[in-house]
């Protein structure tokens, strides 16, 4: 049913895009400083809180029209979850955290509600949509002795350990879609805002997704870190196995939202064969 929907969607897109005047071509270069927030097992009531981490990159934006345009960006961010900071009795009990980078490789097709053209003192200004399709690549930490430890290979939740629980991959795919608004400064120059969200198709972000494994196999396995890091519970000494840990029907979503400020990138003008010589 998903595939179907992105189908249609790009089809629709596709014929709308055909129907739009070849005008206002122009090419825009820039950066993004904002910020990058996570929602999941360890955060999951508002991305936009005080867990919200730095984030930058760089974006490139070629307008197909004054409605439409295309764009690319490269983004670094990380996010940030902690049990320990949450009003939640089962989340304090559970007493999980994680860290982790997100670096993003992403395409979007922005849609202007007002006709918008860089430079153009006609079309100074519109708020806008956009929607596209994202990869990105993850990698969870933990910290419960004292020591940032990568989660993914203590298999904390049986993953590779126990039958039929296989490991998650770090790099995976995303859906973002948000809205912004974008203005022209001067003739040379952009300035845009933007908020975006990201759906995710992992439950693996903070590495918690489902139930505790079995910790005396865990243990034999993985040895007594990967038992440590699996179930840190303020209830020491109880066997947890099998018990609830996460929700794994809810995926993990993370945000990237901030400023860009963009360079038009004119062509330049074709010489005079008067000047050549």
């Amino acid at each position: 049913m998903k595939f179907k929907l992105f189908f249609f969607l790009f089809l629709f897109c596709s014929v709308l895009l055909k129907a739009q005047p070849k005008d206002a071509k122009t090419k825009e270069l820039g950066f993004f400083l904002g910020a990058s927030g996570y929602a999941g097992e360890l955060n999951p009531y508002n991305q936009f809180s005080k867990l919200m981490r730095p984030a930058l990159g760089i974006v490139y934006r070629k307008a197909i029209n004054r409605r439409y345009a295309l764009k690319s960006s490269l983004l670094y961010g990380s996010i940030y979850g902690d049990d320990a900071q949450s009003n939640n009795a089962f989340q304090k009990q559970r007493n999980l955290n994680f860290k982790s980078i997100l670096l993003e490789l992403s395409g979007h097709l922005e849609f202007n509600f007002l006709p918008y053209e860089i430079g153009n003192d006609e079309f100074p200004w519109s708020p806008y949509i956009f929607c596209g399709l994202s990869g990105f690549y993850f990698n969870p930490k933990g910290n419960q002795d004292g020591t940032w430890r990568e989660l993914r290979p203590l298999s904390t939740e049986g993953q590779g350990v126990i039958p039929g629980k296989k490991k998650y991959l770090r790099t995976q795919l995303s859906f973002p879609f948000g809205l912004g608004l974008k203005a022209k400064m001067g003739n040379s120059f952009a300035f845009s805002v933007e908020v975006g969200l990201r759906r995710t198709f992992t439950d693996y972000l903070d590495d918690v997704s489902g139930t505790y494994p079995d910790q005396v196999a865990l243990g034999a396995a993985k040895g007594s870190i990967s038992v440590l890091y699996s179930n840190p519970g303020l209830n020491k000494g109880t066997d947890n196995s099998f018990r609830q840990r996460g929700n794994s029907q809810n995926k993990d979503w993370y945000s990237f939202s901030g400023i860009m400020i963009t360079y038009y990138l004119r062509k330049k003008p074709p010489e005079c064969p008067a000047y050549l010589y």
